[in-house]
């Protein structure tokens, strides 16, 4: 490692990337406007820009992605301040929601299983935050912690036996 590069020089406050199509793209959040956050996918060959789901409204973040690129999953808000989990399914052009219990809980920081068959992400209810999972049809909810801790960014081992969090 050891170097840097800027990618973009818009000024545009960016979070969350992830790389996607074996390191040739990154996904990334974007204040795109003041009041917008969406998701655009950057292009390192050219330096192109696409926005990614682009009639969508809603502000959309922490994207995540199947190895193969089957699954998409990110976060969209719903009601403010809800966050909800949204899982793609390219290949059979299918979309499923979590919405979690509560309208101030949110679902944050998503990423797919090696195996493509469950999302685990940071679930905020009023107990705190959690790490928990679904299945990629967002249904079957497992609560993966269960402390008065905030349990955030959770990481997949590559064998998929593992999960590293943030605790505090």
């Amino acid at each position: 490692m050891g170097f840097s590069k800027q990618l973009t020089y818009d000024g545009k406050l960016k979070l969350a990337p992830t790389f996607i199509a074996g390191g040739k793209e990154i996904v990334f959040a974007v204040h795109d406007t003041p009041s917008e956050v969406c998701l655009k996918k950057l292009n390192l060959s050219d330096a192109s820009q696409e926005r990614l789901y682009p009639s969508l409204v809603a502000h959309h973040m922490d994207a995540s992605f199947s190895s193969d690129g089957r699954y998409q999953c990110f976060v969209k808000s719903a009601n403010n301040p809800q966050m909800v989990l949204t899982i793609k399914d390219t290949t059979e052009e299918k979309e499923w929601e979590f919405r979690p219990q509560g309208a101030r809980s949110t679902a944050r920081s998503p990423t797919i299983t090696p195996d493509h068959r469950r999302v685990i992400f940071a679930l905020s209810t009023g107990g705190g935050r959690q790490i928990a999972s679904v299945n990629v049809q967002g249904q079957d909810l497992k609560h993966l912690t269960e402390s008065a801790s905030m349990n955030c960014w959770p990481a997949v081992s590559p064998d998929g036996k593992r999960v590293a969090f943030s605790s505090r």
